[in-house]
């Protein structure tokens, strides 16, 4: 008989020995619950460790707690807000201007050196070109783009003066370009 025969016949065996011993075993009356329970605390017995009294009795008693903090249970408010809401930021000055081809709108912001305004604006689905500058008494080009839907971001004055944008529609239709600012300006200068 080749190899892989004698391993199958002699798996066959086992299995059917297996099988007659879980049919013995299942034929075989339970023992009653006393003898079971007694059978079961000697197999713990022997796991577990055995642990001398004296070791117990050595070991230091635990340190107790300084200065425990009270329980304190805290009343829920019987209205929880809707969290899935959003606030809109509050921005302190809104302006829209309307901007036919080839024209251009300039706002600026009346700033301290260091003052720092945030803003947002948005050409409302078209594109513009725009150069975000300061003068008074000195002049700064902070950043220019062209062809740009809307901008994010803060305005930082380098110096005392005027700080603000100019925006220039270069497309064959008309623009809408909307303004949104907040934070340390004392006025708006507005065309």
């Amino acid at each position: 008989m080749g190899e892989i025969k004698q391993q199958l016949y002699a798996e066959a065996e086992a299995d059917e020995l297996a099988a007659s011993q879980t049919t013995t075993a299942l034929a075989t009356p339970e023992p009653d619950p006393a003898s079971r329970q007694d059978a079961i605390e000697g197999q713990l017995t022997a796991m577990a460790p055995a642990v001398e009294v004296d070791q117990l009795a050595a070991a230091p008693p635990p340190e107790p707690v300084a200065n425990a903090p009270e329980q304190v249970i805290i009343p829920t408010p019987q209205t929880v807000p809707d969290v899935t809401e959003t606030v809109a930021p509050v921005w302190r000055d809104e302006v829209s201007y309307t901007l036919a081809p080839t024209e251009g709108v300039e706002v600026k912001l009346v700033m301290v050196a260091g003052a720092v305004a945030e803003f947002y604006w948005t050409a409302n689905g078209s594109v513009v070109a725009y150069d975000t500058h300061g003068d008074g008494d000195s002049s700064i080009s902070y950043e220019k783009g062209r062809g740009v839907a809307d901008q994010t971001g803060t305005l930082t004055a380098a110096f005392n003066g005027n700080h603000g944008w100019f925006w220039r529609n270069r497309t064959e239709a008309t623009v809408t370009i909307t303004l949104f600012v907040r934070g340390d300006y004392s006025e708006m200068k507005l065309p």
